[in-house]
């Protein structure tokens, strides 16, 4: 290949797919730019994410659910049990906010979570975020009588707490916009 070859020309098409010994380095730069715009563009026009951390457990303690890094978050929290939670506990979510350092209850008190079915939702509801099982399977929400509670969440881990371990798998999702475009948020693990 010659040298003009590998750099490539200006009029280069975008390379696509699985970059080879034979893409031009100007068709490669071009694929990298649009793969940016591009993610650019979804952050802008559809600002709602999803992370889900699938494997929840019920422990004696603390599960950490979620890391959020680089600025603050809008979030909504919901959970689902996939596997039958076995035993009794009662169970909230909070937040260790790295600075300043503290630990903050996300509901208003915990709730009795004991043998709760697979299906069973988890939310925060109200403004003062009672966190509410949900066992029919869906529920309508009111926005006005018991709104989805909306939290401002700074740099740290959310985490389900829970009084007492119990078997059994909660499915957590948190949906959330970033209130700042280095913010990030992953499942913990």
């Amino acid at each position: 290949m010659t040298q003009q070859r590998v750099i490539g020309e200006v009029y280069d098409a975008a390379h696509t797919g699985a970059v080879n010994t034979d893409t031009g380095l100007m068709a490669y730069i071009k694929q990298l730019v649009t793969a940016q715009i591009a993610q650019v563009a979804l952050d802008l026009y559809s600002p709602w994410h999803c992370c889900l951390k699938a494997d929840g457990a019920s422990l004696t303690g603390d599960d950490d659910l979620f890391t959020i890094t680089g600025g603050p978050v809008l979030a909504q929290l919901f959970g689902i049990v996939t596997t039958v939670l076995v035993g009794a506990a009662n169970g909230d979510l909070m937040i260790d906010v790295v600075a300043p350092a503290a630990a903050v209850a996300l509901n208003a008190a915990p709730v009795a979570i004991d043998n709760d079915a697979a299906g069973t939702m988890y939310m925060c509801l109200d403004s003062t975020s009672v966190f509410t099982p949900v066992t029919a399977g869906a529920v309508i929400i009111d926005k006005v009588a018991a709104p989805i509670a909306e939290f401002v969440l700074p740099i740290g881990t959310v985490i389900f707490r829970s009084s007492a371990a119990q078997t059994g798998v909660i499915a957590w999702y948190m949906l959330y916009r970033k209130l700042s475009p280095l913010s990030t948020v992953v499942a913990a693990a």
